[in-house]
């Protein structure tokens, strides 16, 4: 029996569609054109205030779309794309070109923040995914008890909303290349489907 590509084509064409528009979205486009705006900080009492960059509707519109690349829930997850290319019969480069690229995301999201609190140096991927789901798309417990333990407040919080944005684009930045990579497993899953 052959196999149909028609549901792992369409699961291909999903991410690459989402991918466009998280690169079309007005939050890229203000940290393209006009920056991430200027931080300053103030005394008595202590604060950081951040002007210009992105809004904050554009931020949550841009994370509506981009926690579907995060969450297994939807079926486009990095992760379920990166097991889906273990399946698929693509050629070893395209199949070695995932996994790369999820490897050096991996490794960047596995390295230390410029953040530290209490001593301790924040990682990456705490950042993402307490900010992520801690603050901006969903409002859960443990995510926002551990703000709690960063001391995460108004006098600060422009820093980890800074550092926070910096780290959604630089994973936006792989998924961009997992889209064109994408791209040629569909043509080659394509031309075997005409084939059969």
């Amino acid at each position: 029996m052959t196999r149909s590509f028609k549901a792992d084509i369409e699961i291909l064409r999903l991410f690459n569609q989402k991918t466009d528009e998280l690169l079309k979205s007005s939050f890229v486009q203000s940290w393209d054109g006009k920056g991430a705006g200027i931080l300053h900080l103030t005394g008595g009492p202590f604060r950081v205030v951040r002007e210009g960059g992105p809004t904050s509707d554009s931020l949550k519109a841009f994370l509506l779309t981009f926690r579907l690349f995060v969450s297994d829930r939807d079926g486009i997850s990095l992760r379920l794309i990166r097991k889906l290319y273990d399946v698929l019969p693509v050629t070893p480069d395209c199949r070695s070109q995932i996994a790369n690229e999820i490897v050096r995301l991996d490794q960047y999201l596995d390295e230390a923040s410029p953040l530290i609190v209490n001593g301790s140096q924040i990682v990456r991927r705490d950042l993402l995914l307490t900010w992520l789901y801690g603050v901006e798309a969903h409002l859960n417990r443990d995510q926002r008890e551990r703000l709690k333990q960063w001391t995460v407040e108004d006098d600060v919080s422009p820093f980890f909303a800074y550092e926070f944005e910096v780290i959604v684009l630089r994973v936006l930045n792989s998924i961009s290349a997992i889209a064109s990579i994408n791209g040629s497993a569909i043509g080659q899953l394509t031309e075997q489907q005409t084939s059969q």
